[in-house]
């Protein structure tokens, strides 16, 4: 017996193949005439026997599935199914997982007045959960965080006035303390609290409580907002003309929380996110570029390249940055490798930067000092195996010696020489 089933593709076919206003009929109500075995699904729900009236509903509705009567048993104990799991949930303050048993019961039967009144209280619920982790999180000034949960609550419950007020006060804060300084947030702070803007929608609002169906008043409401949200437009504008798109985003939500469809408050927030993106990605490239991380850096300014059109600019800038840390690293590279005498590698990292950078710093007159120390000792130590005397042997060695001590065995065979012909004392 399944656990948790899932009918809703085949109920979703028969709904298009049968056709919704004679399924949602025969949903509401059983005909007098029903059959023993509907009679059977009716009592199962009733008792509250629900999996075993799902299996019983889908049996029948497999057997004939153009039989209208039979899909609506299906629907009506999938969405009774759907409706228990719900409540026991909330019942165990399971709010999420609730709500989505809630949301499948209305996806199988929209018209059942349970389940809207179950979700509304599902998302109440949630609501109330996430403005007090709201609060909570503004009380230990943990800005972030308010702003997530005052986020959540407007997600679950849209027109909460604490939750946009809240919000509000979160992103003046925040963009104080990205900088943006005093005079800014007194600016801000005068525009949320002018006296006549808020004491005109207070009274708007006492006039819509007591006379709902007052036209001006709704309007004069929304007019207020709509000057509230203009005011925030025009900080958010300032700011994203001086570069500081964070700030300027948050004005841009700003002005979304008093008038959510403002065409330019969307626009402008959409456009100063990706900026806003772009630039920390922008500042992680230049850590990993002091890091000495180039790869990663390159990731970084090529995915925030993508993003940004105002910062085109500084991203060009720190390609080239990028490009010149590579110049570097592989000079350095080769300065190490010739510090350490392994000078055929150190022209061999030479050339791989000069493939690059043809000029770049002194790497031509370092490449062709080691490339005369590999011939010239390449040449020296032909002369030696070639030589017959030995002190001519010690001293062609000897002459290899003092620029290049590690070539092949040059100082095991010198020791050689020396210990058989040990030098006469004066």
């Amino acid at each position: 017996m399944p656990t948790r089933p899932d009918p809703r593709p085949p109920v979703l076919r028969a709904l298009a193949s049968a056709g919704a206003a004679l399924l949602l009929s025969a949903a509401c109500a059983a005909p007098e005439s029903a059959s023993e075995e509907d009679r059977d699904v009716a009592r199962l729900v009733a008792e509250g026997r629900y999996e075993e009236a799902v299996v019983l509903a889908a049996e029948q509705h497999e057997a004939d599935p153009g039989d209208a009567l039979a899909l609506s048993n299906y629907r009506r104990a999938t969405a009774a199914w759907y409706l228990e799991q719900g409540r026991r949930a909330a019942f165990e303050g399971r709010d999420f997982e609730a709500l989505e048993h809630f949301r499948d019961a209305r996806e199988v039967a929209p018209e059942a007045h349970e389940v809207h009144v179950w979700i509304a209280k599902m998302r109440d619920n949630l609501a109330e959960r996430f403005l007090t982790e709201a609060l909570e999180a503004h009380i230990r000034d943990d800005l972030q965080g308010a702003n997530d949960a005052y986020e959540r609550v407007l997600e679950f419950r849209p027109d909460d006035r604490h939750a946009r007020e809240g919000l509000s006060r979160v992103l003046l804060q925040l963009n104080y303390r990205q900088g943006v300084g005093d005079a800014y947030y007194d600016e801000g702070v005068r525009a949320l609290s002018d006296y006549w803007l808020h004491e005109a929608k207070s009274r708007f609002g006492y006039v819509g409580k007591y006379l709902p169906e007052n036209e001006r008043s709704v309007e004069r409401t929304e007019e207020v907002d709509e000057l509230l949200a203009q005011a925030r437009v025009a900080i958010a504008r300032g700011l994203d003309l001086e570069g500081r798109f964070a700030a300027a985003r948050n004005e841009y939500r700003l002005a979304l929380t008093l008038d959510p469809d403002l065409p330019e408050a969307l626009e402008g927030l959409e456009r100063t996110r990706l900026e806003a993106e772009a630039a920390e990605l922008l500042a992680q490239a230049d850590m990993q570029i002091r890091r000495g991380n180039l790869a990663e850096a390159r990731v970084l300014l090529e995915e925030g390249s993508a993003l940004t059109e105002r910062q085109q600019e500084l991203f060009e800038g720190a390609f080239v940055d990028l490009e010149q840390a590579g110049y570097a690293r592989l000079y350095a590279r080769a300065i190490s490798l010739e510090s350490d005498r392994r000078f055929e590698e150190a022209v061999a990292a030479y050339d791989e930067l000069l493939a690059e950078a043809e000029y770049y710093e002194d790497a031509i007159a370092r490449r062709r000092t080691l490339q005369s120390f590999i011939e010239d000792a390449g040449r020296l130590y032909a002369a030696y195996e070639a030589a017959q005397d030995d002190r001519e042997r010690a001293g062609l060695l000897r002459q290899i010696q003092v620029f290049w001590p590690d070539y092949r065995d040059v100082a095991e065979r010198l020791a050689e020489l020396e210990a058989a012909s040990p030098p006469v004392d004066g």
